[in-house]
């Protein structure tokens, strides 16, 4: 590893000193695991072709239920209307690999509407934070989470 002996001393605030505390470790990884997916049963589902106007969210849901429980046999746990986009639904299903087979099979044509299902991660709203590097932290003046 490289940079692990660096002097902070130039970095440090005037009037401050660098203390070595015996025993304690000069540095620490702070993330030494990947954190672990969540809401791979989530699905995003877009409605292409709703009339003009006002549509109720309950009957879209009603729709969206008949498609997934009385056509396909899924269990869905849960669906949320979307707050950003008309015509936009969360599904919460009871598999990842359901909803994985409702993504791989788009579109999706059922009482007349169209519809689109995409992973979560990949909707119109996505952030994508990758975290494929390594640093250090220098942390001055940081308490400590114990006191005696």
């Amino acid at each position: 590893m490289a940079f692990l002996n660096i002097d902070p001393t130039p970095m440090m605030l005037p009037g401050f000193s660098r203390v070595l505390v015996n025993g304690r470790e000069k540095y620490n990884r702070v993330v030494s695991a990947r954190v672990r997916p969540a809401n791979e049963d989530l699905a995003i589902v877009m409605v292409s072709n709703l009339p003009p106007g006002l549509f109720p969210f309950a009957q879209l849901r009603a729709i969206i239920l008949d498609l997934l429980v009385n056509e396909y046999g899924l269990v869905v746990k849960d669906i949320q209307k979307s707050p950003f986009a008309r015509g936009q639904a969360y599904v919460r299903l009871n598999r990842a690999s359901d909803r994985d087979s409702l993504i791989h099979l788009n579109p999706h044509n059922h009482n007349g509407f169209s519809f689109d299902f995409v992973c979560h991660t990949r909707g119109s709203n996505a952030r994508r934070v990758v975290f494929n590097r390594e640093c250090w932290l220098m942390l001055i003046g940081y308490p400590r989470t114990t006191f005696s």
